[in-house]
This record gives C-alpha cells, structure tokens and sequence, in this order.
C-alpha cells in the first residue's frame, strides 16, 4: 500500500512541477513521496538476499530514467542515482570494520570511526557538488531511516535536516514529514505481493511519458 502512495503522489508532484508550475497543492501532496521511497531503498538494502544485485538494479532504474530526467529538469542527476550513491556509502561504512582489522590483524575501533567519518564527509561533499535531486539532504534522510532507531525521534530530526539542508524550500518541504509518520505510525500495511516489475519501472516510465507529453506541448507552442 505505502509503495501505492509513494507512486500516486509522486505523479502528482511532477505532473504539477511539469504542467502547473502555480499549483502548490500538488507539489505539497508530492512531498509526501520521498520519505516512503528513501525508507523503500533503506529497507530493501537491510532485507535484499544480494545486495550486488539490488545495486545493479538500482544502478538500471537510475540509467533509464536520466534521459528522460534531463528532458525536463538539465542538468540535476535523478533521485535514484542518489540513492545507489546512498547505499554505496552504506556498504563503505558496514565493510569498513572488517577492513581494518584485515588490515591491522586486530580491531581498532578509533582508526574505524576516523575512516567512516572521512567517508561520511566525502559522501556530502559528493551530494553537494553533484546535482542530484535533493542533494544532500538526501542523504541525510537515508543515514536517519537507517540509523536512528527511535521512531518517534525521526519526524522531528527530519524537520531539523529540511530547515538546515534545504535552503529556501523548506516551508513546503516540511509536508514531507506526512510520509515520516505514515512510516511510524503503527499500521500493518499490506505488502506490495505482485506488481513489483510495474513499481520499480513506474519512476523512469513515469518521466518519459511526462517528458514526451510536455516536449509534444512545447514544440506545438501550447506551454
């Protein structure tokens, strides 16, 4: 059900950004999306039976929405090449442990949160200088999805990271937070059983047909 929201008010959102650049509404039922789908990435990282294979179709995913991505938004990377970039840093800081005790033939604690800091700063450099969508903040929600474990405690850091990481936008971008407490609230959603295909296709499919509609408008001079 919450993979259901995540598609229909993410179709909102970009039919509005698109098409009705003046309807807030609908760039503030949009916001909703993001958090189901960033939590979406977190839980499947923790739960895939190959992460290899969860890169890889992320990795296509990303690859097949950019065309289309950039035919209505040049030069910003899509949402989804942030979130293999997210899961990267995942797979850096889970492998860095045993990396230095490979290294060193023994744990040593400091040297490992010394490097994951390192990486975690590199990390939000990458988001800062890259223009992928959201940018930093994107990355921030995946570490707080993954990471903080009191529920209750994430819509209000959530709140934080939109002030602190989303400049000018963050009034509108605090209706993201919708999507924080349909996560915690504590409903059993059904499971997304059939139609997977369909849902990890629904994003660049999604940006094609509003791309090809919007450019057929623009070249006839109707927007």
């Amino acid at each position: 059900m919450l993979e259901w929201i995540a598609m229909l008010t993410m179709l909102v959102d970009h039919i509005g950004a698109v098409f009705f650049p003046g309807a807030v509404w609908m760039r503030i039922v949009g916001r909703i999306a993001m958090p189901l789908y960033t939590y979406g990435i977190v839980r499947g990282y923790e739960l895939t039976r190959s992460r290899r294979r969860y890169a890889l179709r992320l990795f296509l995913i990303a690859l097949a929405a950019q065309v289309p991505f950039w035919a209505l938004w040049y030069p910003d990377v899509n949402i989804v090449a942030g979130f293999l970039a997210g899961i990267g840093v995942f797979a850096g800081l889970d492998n860095t442990p045993r990396l230095v005790e490979r290294l060193f033939h023994r744990p040593l604690p400091a040297l490992t949160r010394t490097l994951q800091g390192a990486l975690l700063a590199a990390a939000f450099f990458l988001f800062w200088l890259v223009p992928v969508d959201y940018g930093p903040y994107l990355l921030a929600l995946l570490l707080l999805y993954r990471y903080v474990k009191w529920k209750w405690v994430l819509p209000v850091a959530q709140a934080v990271l939109v002030v602190l990481l989303l400049g000018p936008h963050w009034q509108i971008q605090l209706f993201s937070l919708v999507g924080t407490l349909l996560l915690i609230l504590p409903v059993r959603y059904p499971p997304l059983m059939r139609g997977r295909w369909f849902y990890r296709a629904f994003y660049p499919a999604h940006l094609a047909v509003i791309a090809a509609v919007a450019w057929t408008l623009y070249l006839q001079g109707r927007i």
